[in-house]
């Protein structure tokens, strides 16, 4: 969600007679009900995810793992944490929303992001996936085997370089 892209219609609200907070409520709506979604997405993904690592790792150490435990209290904290990291990262966009004048809003045009870094990102974010492969697969723990523990952070920056 851009905020920037939505600012025009924000101020043509703000223009027709809503207020500061009931703008800036529209972006933090917005922003949750996104949290919510991808929350929910996560945590379905995430449980897909474990019963198919479950049957892996019960053939990796020949010993049968036939159920999944889920406790209660962690899907709750995961939904807790996606939505308001979400909601958080949505405050400074929906308190410019709120504190921008309608007439200064309704002139504003969206400005495209610029495209020049888009190869490179992808370059050097498949590079770091790459580096944290080949970590993750460094024997011993010794030497650069003791660089393992780095491979999920690794797996992770990767990940993110080409989200954003």
């Amino acid at each position: 969600m851009v905020v920037l892209e939505q600012t025009r219609e924000l101020g043509i609200v703000r223009a027709v007679g809503a207020s500061r907070f009931q703008a800036a409520s529209i972006v933090l709506t917005q922003a949750g009900a996104i949290g919510a979604f991808g929350s929910a997405m996560g945590i379905g993904g995430g449980i897909l995810l474990a019963k198919a690592l479950l049957g892996f790792v019960s053939d990796t150490v020949r010993m049968p793992i036939n159920s999944l435990s889920i406790p209660p209290g962690g899907l709750i904290l995961a939904l807790g944490v996606g939505l308001g990291v979400t909601v958080a990262g949505a405050l400074q966009p929906a308190i410019l929303a709120g504190s921008t004048s309608p007439l200064a809003a309704i002139k504003i045009k969206a400005q495209r992001r610029s495209r020049s870094l888009g190869g490179t990102r992808v370059l050097i974010a498949l590079a770091v996936l790459a580096l944290g492969v080949y970590i993750s697969f460094l024997p011993g723990e010794e030497g650069l085997g003791a660089l393992a523990s780095l491979a999920v952070p690794i797996h992770a920056a990767g990940s993110f370089s080409l989200l954003f």
